[in-house]
């Protein structure tokens, strides 16, 4: 070895014993400071079965389980500290815990009857032991307990039975009673909770009052406002059943409306009320399906097999196990049964409307394959008719445009052209009717023509004076003919303007006669003209005049003045 390494395994200085010795000196210390630090070992509450069990044991933990302060373990640890023997010297002590157990239970009990839990409350009560020393008072909080909840309940039922039969005041004083209860659970809780359904009972009664109202006025409007209104009547008040009832009610009598209106053959109008039955309804079901087979209904109203085809589809809708559902099936069957006849109808009228006498013809054959019997013969009968005469319209409107063309050139020769082409429309085909009116005018033109210049030969007489040869000539236009009318009205002006030159010259003679004073002559030759005459006016006149001057009336007398009346006598003398 080196002197270095042999130096460093030399014998320790007094340094390193001096720290050794410190170290000893603390480890010992700690070690007996901790020694008498450390608390005694737990009890084991597991043991509390075994013979062995002290009565401190039993008590700890009974504590224990006290502090946990819930019920359970109140009732666990008052059961436990009961099996101490009362000749134990933790008797006192024991009495003491059971005391405050006791007490704690009962503010448990106390607050599940402010909750409402009676029967919780009593069985808390039932778990303090007889030898606690609140159990007087415990069985006096009991009884009272059970009294005042048989009166509470006594109470609700008073109230229960006001409400049904709407005594809303006395309900209302019944339930306040309850203010004046100990328990905050009836006094506050009960109390409020009573009065709440009081309001609420007496407003669903009012709703459905102002519901019946409604109701009563018998339109459908107002009857689904009536159910709206009822169905605020919620499931818990008392008249929910009554109100269900009326709903029901009303809501049958909107269905009763629907189908008047249907035989009304008011379709939009019945699927409209239809529609409008609320639902929750024990005819809402019904109402759907009747609203949907009318809806069906009105499409197959047009007769087509495009509508039949859209109401089918419509009352496939009605699924089976609903109300209408075999009402629907069988509609669906007649819908099916008649839809071949509709084909036909409707290929006739397809062909119809190409306006051709050879499709309407086609038209005829296929609406002829409708047979007798079928529910759409008639129909089918009634398009075959129309076509037959549309093809008469279109065979023999040409032969009348043909003669109104002959006709326009207004000669004789012409208008009896005219007339023979229109005679060749045979009565009974539809332009039958119009041919005959137009050569009815025809044959009046030409008899106008043919008459024209013998009238007007007339009137030329007329203007020059030669009345009555004007008359004569007139007089060669028969009866019957066009112008015959207008030559009787001339002929009657002509006669009367010769009897007006008559008349004139007489009464010019009554006039000649008056100048000479004659005038009862001239009185009675005025007189000879007729009253229809023109002149009758002027006659009159004149014959009123000269009579008044041949009897003029007599002058009356003057009256004589009445005398006047003599005063009156006061009693006594006048002097004058």
């Amino acid at each position: 070895m080196t002197p270095k390494s042999s130096q460093s395994w030399s014998v320790p200085s007094w340094t390193f014993w001096a720290s050794l010795g410190l170290l000893t000196a603390t480890s010992v210390g700690t070690a007996s400071l901790l020694l008498l630090l450390r608390l005694p070992p737990k009890p084991d509450c597991s043991t509390l079965g075994s013979l062995t069990a002290t009565d401190s044991l039993r008590i700890y933990c009974a504590r224990s389980l006290a502090r946990q302060g819930d019920s359970a373990n109140l009732m666990a640890a008052l059961q436990l500290i009961e099996q101490l023997p009362p000749e134990s010297p933790l008797h006192n002590e024991a009495r003491q815990a059971v005391s405050d157990w006791s007490e704690q239970l009962l503010r448990l009990a106390r607050q599940q009857v402010q909750k409402g839990d009676l029967q919780s409350a009593l069985s808390l009560l039932n778990r303090i032991p007889n030898s606690a020393p609140n159990y007087a008072r415990v069985s006096e909080t009991r009884a009272f307990w059970q009294q005042e909840w048989r009166q509470g309940q006594q109470t609700e039922t008073k109230v229960i039975k006001a409400l049904r039969n709407r005594q809303w005041d006395e309900a209302q004083t019944e339930a306040l009673s309850l203010s004046d209860f100990e328990t905050g659970y009836w006094r506050e809780g009960r109390l409020n909770r009573l009065l709440m359904r009081i309001a609420a009972e007496r407003t669903a009664w009012g709703h459905l009052e102002d519901a019946r109202r409604l109701a009563a006025k018998g339109k459908p409007a107002q009857l689904a406002e009536a159910i709206e209104l009822a169905k605020t009547v919620g499931p818990e008040r008392m008249i929910r059943a009554t109100a269900q009832g009326e709903m029901n009610r009303w809501g049958r009598q909107m269905l009763a409306m629907a189908r008047q209106r249907f035989q009304q053959k008011d379709l939009a109008g019945a699927v409209e009320i239809a529609q409008s039955v609320p639902g929750d309804l024990a005819v809402s079901a019904e109402a759907q399906d009747f609203a949907q087979l009318t809806q069906a209904r009105a499409l197959a109203q047009v007769d087509t097999l495009l509508g039949y085809l859209a109401a089918s589809a419509t009352a496939r809708q009605i699924k089976p196990g609903r109300p209408l559902y075999a009402q629907a099936n069988t509609q669906l069957m007649a819908w099916h049964d008649r839809m071949p006849d509709l084909a036909r109808i409707d290929l006739g009228r397809a062909l119809a409307g190409l306006d051709r006498v050879d499709a309407l013809k086609a038209a005829i054959r296929s609406a002829s394959g409708v047979e007798m019997g079928r529910p759409y013969r008639s129909l089918a009968q009634t398009l075959i008719a129309s076509w037959r005469k549309d093809i008469e319209v279109l065979e023999d409107q040409p032969i009348i445009e043909g003669a109104q063309q002959l006709a326009r050139n207004r000669t004789v020769a012409d208008l009896q052209a005219a007339i023979e082409t229109a005679g060749q429309i045979r009565q009974g085909r539809v332009l039958f009717p119009q041919a005959k009116r137009l050569i009815a005018g025809w044959r009046d033109d030409i008899e106008v023509l043919q008459d024209q210049p013998i009238l007007d030969q007339a009137r030329g007489l007329a203007r020059r004076g030669a009345l009555r040869d004007a008359i004569a000539v007139a007089r060669r236009i028969r009866r019957g003919r066009a112008l015959y009318p207008r030559a009787q009205a001339s002929i009657g002006r002509w006669q009367a303007d010769i009897r007006e030159i008559a008349d004139r010259n007489v009464l010019d003679r009554a006039y000649a006669l008056a100048d000479e004073d004659r005038l009862e002559r001239a009185i009675a030759t005025a007189e000879q003209i007729g009253s229809g005459s023109r002149l009758a006016g002027e006659a009159q006149a004149a014959i009123d005049r000269w009579y008044y001057q041949l009897y003029p009336p007599e002058t009356p007398a003057e009256p004589e003045p009445e005398p006047a009346p003599e005063p009156e006598s006061d009693g006594y003398p006048y002097y004058y």
